[in-house]
């Protein structure tokens, strides 16, 4: 039996025990295994290869699979080899990787002087692999976690100490991890104890906390719980494999001390035993003081019996002076205090089912008040800020999205717009503490009213961001938002939860900074370099480079990135090592083969030198068409680059492709960009500016050497006209380039600064020096080419203006052939117009770029009328058409002005009615396939005109020709009469008499019926005619010709005649034997014969005259060329009957005849009839009388006269023209008096 304590002195009683603290304020378990000794400890922090040799040895390094490079070098981060599963940056370890690689043994303490690590390895970023890094995983280690791990501050990824056979409860400290986002896994170890509440702390955790398979005991931490709704259900995992239903057993008590015992007293014996008991004890009767039984206890001295311990409590120890609470979270229901068993364990107390929990004095199971929860330990803890819990709420429930809660203990949360004014606030996800975000279609800022400076929201520079924000306010709690909510801006879309950063930018859209509300819309040249959001923006930025297409770059996505070029077509940027989308080599081939077409084609013969003479009007009329075009895509341009709207997509395209070839920009053909490094806008500044002043200086050093060795004036050389034609198409272009040089755009950032870069070219920051180098050379390239060009050109034509106005063709003689692509167009006291037209396409082009979108549409419209206007009234063209085609185009240039307003109308006002962009391609498209269509149709006017008009100036030339023909053969006329001593009036007498004894209706005989039977009477008497013709021509001293007989086809053919009039019949024709021919020397033989034949007298030998039977009487009645003859019918004695023609004709004239029948046979071939003659006369008349009236006023100007009132001015007939000879004027008005007055006589 054990002895009995000696009771205590009653002067000194022992006092209770303290009370043992609430589980509330129990931290977690201490590590059962006792801490390393001190002495063990270094005296200094080690470095990280003095701690990695203690981890090698302390984990059994030399067992290791691999542990290539350990140990050879003192530092794992400068060695000649690096150390197997050891990563480095800076000089120090990052990373370590030995998971599956046979650690064993201990981890030590000194790991946690490498505080540089920050992962379990290098996490996978190109697979996204997050199980990548395993650290130590599936290793052999034993023993517990050392706390000094928690010194790992800047411990990111993969705290992976999983499948090892650690023990004892995870240290408290490794809440001090914070920074730690994923991969915390202790899962299959023999971990112990209670869960710490300080794991809570890792609030950047997301991914992978795992604690399964171990021996965990006692409730989930409220604030671990939590890390459920932050990391997703399907990568946290903590009960499985765990008892975490119930409490975990109590340890048992430290003995309480044993009570020295009390001296013995005196020798002198005391008669029986005192009655003196202490606490915790009851006194019994022959066994004296004994201890209490468990499930009671003794809280007075000297006590017969024990108390059982009341509902709620426990004893579990003998001699306990009081009862201790049932643990938390448990409860006891004896309200009779009848039965110690019912009280002598802490069994004994009952489970509340979480998350119930036990009332204070444990005796029944209830609930927490709102706004609190129960913890794993059993003990209300108020709700976290953003958490909440009503009155039927058993735990806290973090707040919904919408709503909030500021602070703790929350029995509800606030609503974001329990505001009605305010209908835009939300929150970014559930368990908020404000409204830290805004509803669908706004965005938060991180200003509390929004930014206030224009330019600040959208893409319009006057837009504020403030004006489309609703300030933030403070709530009932006083607590701010953070933030203005704003309307998503037009290009961007705010799907929910959206900041100013995470605005997600639509295709076709770019932003410069995450912190900018200002969304533009991307580049006109090829808008679908902006691809907006997408998997490399969203994952890296929504702003700059991240939203621009691959080789795209810069602001705008509007630059090429390195060795890619831009497609002169299509605008993308193209690789360079991509051959099949190279069209340049297209474009030089097309333009050299055009070029070659151009000189060549003209030196042409055959087909093709008829049909170039037929369509060369096609060639000036597309002159007019490609300085159009040239301006309509220039209009474009230059609008873009200021900021306006360009062309709907459509007809985008087909200028663009246009615009390859008529602007030749010769850095984007060749891509250059390819072949030279770090290209920029200056580079090709240089290119278009420098090659045609040298393509100049050679040209001028050519002709200079040619003028030297006597080949001509410098400036009328061909090479000087290629150059003029090179520098007239080229100015407009280059003239654009150069002024682009002065223009600037500035970019909101989201700051105060403001980021400005070249309009032209993104990638030149506007004021550093590079860009004043730029606007440096650009002004001296003003002084060369929109101003000195078109002076130079001023000045080449003034200097030959004399020669230019007085041309008798379009291009003028060949010594103005280098000059007429300037004046060619123009009439010619308007050759100046080639200047003002340089103006004009300078006007729309390059001079616009000073000016704002809305003022340079107006500025354009104004020019474009005004210069409709001045063509339309001022008729300078030196043909009428080519007036016509240029206010067409003139049209087609205002249309476009249009549809680009239209465009900025759909493009900067939203209330703007939407119009399908297509129909306005479509709609410019026709018109310009129209103007195409004008110019055909004109150009082959045109070309008829110009033939109808040489044809009237062939007739005009020919009727003069025939006019002095007339002159000279009266004039051989009046010196034959003279001659012979006679006149016109005896001729005609002798003459009249021959006639008064003809027929005029004259046939053969009626034995000739066919052609056959005539041609053989004729070829039967051909020699008895001849003979009797000849004698009786040459007995009057004339020369006899011989004439030949028709054949059959012949004979047919003159009697089909219309002309003759014979109607088929072959009996009407008269001269069978064609070309019988008298010529006679004088007049006086003549008359001689005519008076033989009209008094049928005999010659010498007796011989009786042919027997005349027509005459034909162009003597006295010339023929229309002035050619006087006459032809005689006769019947020959001795022929059947034969009918037979002479002609009898003067030898003087008969030497003029071949001319006059050519011009004759000209105008008859001409298909000219009288009708025409008649007018050709009447124009050549009044070209006469008006030529005389300005020769007349010539004189009298000389003289001082004033015939003003004297000279009436000429009207021109309908259909007339101004071609003649003036050198034989007054000759063919003498000719015309003179043939008047013989119809009067004739009369």
């Amino acid at each position: 039996p054990t002895p009995q304590p000696s009771p205590l002195p009653t002067s000194q009683p022992s006092p209770p025990p303290s009370p043992l603290p609430t589980i509330s304020s129990v931290p977690s378990p201490v590590p059962t295994t006792p801490a390393p000794s001190m002495t063990a400890m270094p005296t200094s922090v080690p470095t990280d290869g003095a701690a990695l040799n203690r981890f090698y040895n302390a984990t059994n390094g030399d067992a290791w699979t691999s542990n290539d490079g350990w140990l050879e070098s003192t530092d794992p981060c400068f060695g000649t080899t690096s150390w197997y599963g050891v990563g480095c940056s800076s000089g120090a370890v990052t990373s370590i990787e030995l998971g599956g690689n046979g650690l064993s043994g201990t981890i030590p303490t000194e790991i946690g002087s490498v505080t540089s690590l920050i992962g379990g390895g290098n996490r996978d970023s190109a697979s996204g692999n997050r199980d990548s890094a395993t650290f130590m995983r599936a290793s052999k280690l034993q023993g517990t976690l050392p706390t000094e791990i928690g010194q790992l501050t800047g411990f990111q990824h993969n705290l992976d100490l999983s499948l090892n056979d650690m023990n004892g409860p995870i240290p408290t400290e490794l809440g001090q991890l914070s920074v730690l986002e994923e991969g915390f896994s202790l899962q299959s170890n023999a971990m112990s104890g209670t869960i710490p509440t300080e794991l809570a702390q890792m609030t950047n955790f997301a991914f992978g906390f795992d604690l399964t398979e171990n021996k965990l005991c006692g409730f989930v931490p409220t604030q671990v719980h939590a890390l459920w709704f932050q990391v997703g259900a399907d990568s946290f995992s903590i009960t499985d494999g765990n008892e975490l239903d119930y409490g975990c057993p109590t340890p048992p008590p430290t003995a309480v001390p044993t009570i020295p015992p009390t001296p013995k007293p005196s020798q002198s014996p005391t008669p029986g035993p005192t009655k003196q008991c202490g606490y915790g004890t009851k006194f019994v009767e022959g066994s004296g003081c004994i201890d209490c039984p468990r499930g009671t206890f003794g809280d007075k001295r000297d006590a017969e019996s024990c108390t059982v311990c009341a509902a709620g409590k426990v004893s579990t120890e003998e001699g306990r002076l009081f009862c201790t609470l049932c643990p938390n979270a448990r409860y006891l229901e004896d309200a009779f205090q009848s039965d110690p068993s019912l009280h002598d364990s802490t069994s004994d107390c009952k489970s509340c089912s979480y998350p119930a929990l036990a009332s204070d004095d444990r005796t029944l199971c209830t609930t927490c008040e709102e706004g609190a929860e129960p913890d794993s330990t059993g003990i209300c803890r108020d709700c976290s800020p953003g958490w909440y819990a009503g009155e039927d709420d058993l735990y806290c429930r973090p707040c919904l999205v919408g709503k909030y809660a500021p602070r703790s203990s929350s029995s509800e949360c606030t609503s974001c717009s329990h505001d009605q004014t305010d209908q835009t606030r939300s929150t970014v996800g559930e368990g908020s503490v404000a409204c830290d975000a805004c509803v669908a279609s706004y965005y938060l800022t991180n200003s509390l009213a929004g930014r206030s400076k224009k330019g600040t929201w959208g893409f319009h520079e006057g837009e504020i961001e403030r004006s489309h924000c609703v300030p933030d306010v403070e709530d009932e709690f006083g607590t701010p938002a953070g933030g203005a909510c704003c309307l998503c801006p037009p290009g961007a879309h705010c799907p929910g939860p959206t900041t100013v950063e995470t605005l997600v930018i639509e295709r076709k859209h770019w932003r410069l900074s995450p912190t900018s509300a200002v969304v533009l819309p991307c580049g006109y040249d090829y808008p679908q370099a902006c691809t907006g959001v997408n998997d490399n923006s969203a994952a890296n930025g929504t702003f700059g480079d991240y939203l621009c297409r691959t080789g795209f770059e810069g602001v705008l996505c509007s630059g090429c990135a390195s060795n890619y070029y831009r497609d002169a077509v299509t605008r993308k940027c193209v690789d360079c090592g991509d051959e099949q989308n190279n069209s340049g080599p297209i474009f030089v081939v097309i333009i050299l083969v055009i070029v070659n077409l151009m000189i060549y084609i003209p030196k042409m013969t055959g087909p093709v030198k008829k049909l170039y003479l037929k369509y060369q009007h096609v060639v000036n009329y597309g002159a007019i068409l490609l300085i159009t075009w040239q301006i309509i895509c220039n209009l474009s341009t230059v609008h873009v680059s200021v900021g306006g709207a360009g062309y709907p997509d459509l007809f985008r395209r087909v200028t663009s492709m246009v615009e390859a070839f008529i602007m030749l920009d010769i850095f984007e053909v060749l891509h250059l960009d390819c072949w030279i490094d770090n290209t920029d806008y200056f580079a090709k500044l240089c290119v278009v500016t420098l090659t045609p002043i040298a393509v100049t200086a050679l040209v001028m050093t050519v002709e200079l050497i040619r003028h030297a060795c006597g080949g001509g004036h410098p400036l009328r050389g061909k090479a000087f006209k290629w150059l003029i034609f090179f520098i007239y198409f080229l100015l407009p272009m280059n003239a654009t380039i150069i002024i682009n040089a002065f223009g600037c755009n500035t970019y909101d950032t989201g700051t105060d600064e403001i980021a400005s870069y070249m309009r032209v070219d993104m990638s030149i920051p506007c004021g550093d020096s590079h860009h004043k180098l730029v606007q440096s050379y650009a002004t001296i390239m003003c002084v060369v080419y929109p101003i000195g060009i078109p002076l130079a050109m001023f000045f080449l034509m003034w200097s030959r203006r004399k020669d230019i106005e007085k041309r008798v063709t379009r291009d003028g003689d060949e010594s103005l052939a280098s000059l007429s692509l300037l004046f060619g167009m123009y009439a010619k006291k308007m050759w100046w117009m080639a200047i003002v037209d340089f103006f004009r396409r300078l006007s729309l082009s390059c001079l616009l770029l000073w000016m704002p979108p809305a003022e340079q549409l107006l500025a354009a419209f104004g020019i474009g009328v005004t210069s409709m206007v001045a063509c339309r009234e001022g008729s300078p063209f030196y043909e009428p058409e080519m007036g016509r085609v240029y206010y067409v185009c003139g049209w087609v240039i205002v249309l476009c002005i249009l549809a680009l307003r239209f465009q900025d109308l759909q493009m900067f006002d939203l209330r703007a009615v939407e119009v399908d962009g297509d129909i306005i391609s479509a709609a410019l498209i026709a018109t310009n396939l129209g103007v195409l269509l004008l110019i055909f149709v004109s150009a082959d006017y045109a070309g008829r005109v110009l033939r109808e008009g040489r044809l009237i100036k062939l007739i005009d030339e020919l009727i003069l020709a025939e006019g002095e023909d007339k002159v000279s053969f009266n004039k051989m006329w009046s010196t034959l009469t003279e001659k012979a001593n006679s006149t016109d009036e005896a001729v005609r007498t002798t003459l009249q008499g021959l006639k008064d004894l003809t027929n005029p209706t004259v046939s053969q005989t009626m034995r000739i019926t066919t052609s056959e039977s005539l041609y053989k009477t004729s070829l039967k008497h051909w020699t008895p005619v001849q003979n009797a013709l000849r004698k009786l021509t040459e007995n009057y001293g004339a020369q006899f010709r011989e004439g030949r007989v028709r054949r059959t086809p012949e004979i047919e053919k003159e009697a089909r005649d219309e002309d003759n009039g014979y109607g088929g019949d072959v009996r009407r024709v008269v001269d069978p034997i064609t070309g019988m021919v008298a010529v006679f020397a004088n007049l006086t033989d003549f008359t001689k014969l005519i008076s033989a034949l009209t008094y049928g007298r005999r010659d010498r030998r007796g011989r009786k005259p042919p027997r005349v039977l027509f005459v034909r009487d162009n003597i006295m009645m010339p023929l229309d060329t002035g050619f006087r003859e006459l032809a005689l019918n006769l019947n020959v004695v001795g022929t059947d009957g034969l009918v037979v023609e002479l002609t009898i004709q003067f030898e003087t004239m008969r030497e003029l005849e071949p001319m006059a029948l050519r011009i004759q046979n000209m105008i008859e071939t001409a298909g000219f009839d009288e009708n025409a003659r008649e007018e050709a006369r009447h124009r050549l008349m009044l070209e006469a009388q008006k030529q005389q009236a300005e020769e007349a006023a010539e004189v009298a100007g000389n003289f001082g006269v004033d015939l003003e009132n004297d000279v009436k001015p000429i009207k021109k007939k309908k259909g007339g023209a101004h071609s003649f000879h003036a050198s034989f004027h007054n000759l063919f008005l003498e000719n015309l008096e003179d043939e008047d007055e013989d119809e009067d006589e004739d009369e």
